[in-house]
């Protein structure tokens, strides 16, 4: 089984948002293809934030999800942004 690049990890947006096509064990559907088969990889950031990271296993769509309380989208830059550790001087 091959690895996945660096490149073929990153969202591809076509404007959706999870909530498009939710209806599953844990609520979530794929949003580009409508299909049950999601792997779900819950982070906890440095900040105690946590992002969940979803990837569809029939059509690789892959999106992010922030937000203990009321999850909602996070589009990728943001999940960069949030993720990045401040350098120590």
């Amino acid at each position: 089984m091959a690895m996945a690049s660096a490149s073929s990890i990153i969202t591809r947006d076509r404007g959706r948002t999870a909530e498009e096509g939710q209806l599953y064990k844990d609520g979530t559907r794929c949003p580009d293809c409508g299909a049950d088969k999601i792997v779900n990889i819950r982070l906890t950031l440095h900040t105690d934030e946590r992002l969940d990271f979803h990837s569809c296993s029939n059509c690789e769509y892959r999106w992010w999800v922030g937000g203990r309380e009321s999850p909602a989208p996070v589009p990728l830059l943001d999940v960069l942004e949030r993720a990045t550790v401040p350098r120590r001087r």
